[in-house]
């Protein structure tokens, strides 16, 4: 599977049923950092990969009443969640050089990373 926000948005699907908007709020919690400014992805990057995602067989979504409002939860099919496990045996896969390179100096360094820090000098 190619494109690193696909593999993101199916891996938090294997975690939980959850709908589209629900991820996006997701991939936008915790970003209190002024400096960085990340906005994390709308909905005109999440729906369409989540659209690509059930044509694959790697989803399944369903539409129930929450409330008022209609939305579409979607879970993880066998198919996705050995996709992922797959991604996890094998993540250096098809990845090109400046990835790896980037992941190497950006995302390794960081031994806190996803933990949630009291003070931004723990971090």
């Amino acid at each position: 599977m190619k494109g690193f926000l696909k593999i993101i948005v199916l891996w938090i699907i294997t975690k939980e049923r959850i709908h589209g908007y629900e991820i996006i709020k997701k991939m936008k919690e915790g970003n209190t950092t002024k400096k960085l400014k990340f906005k994390g992805p709308g909905p005109n990057k999440i729906y369409p990969i989540l659209h690509e995602l059930e044509k694959k067989g790697l989803i399944k979504g369903d539409w129930e009443f929450q409330g008022k409002r209609k939305l579409k939860f979607y879970e993880a099919t066998e198919k996705g969640v050995n996709t992922i496990e797959l991604i996890k045996k094998k993540p250096h896969r098809d990845v090109p050089p400046i990835l790896k390179e980037f992941w190497r100096d950006v995302i390794v360094p960081h031994k806190n990373a996803g933990k949630d820090c009291k003070n931004q000098k723990e971090c």
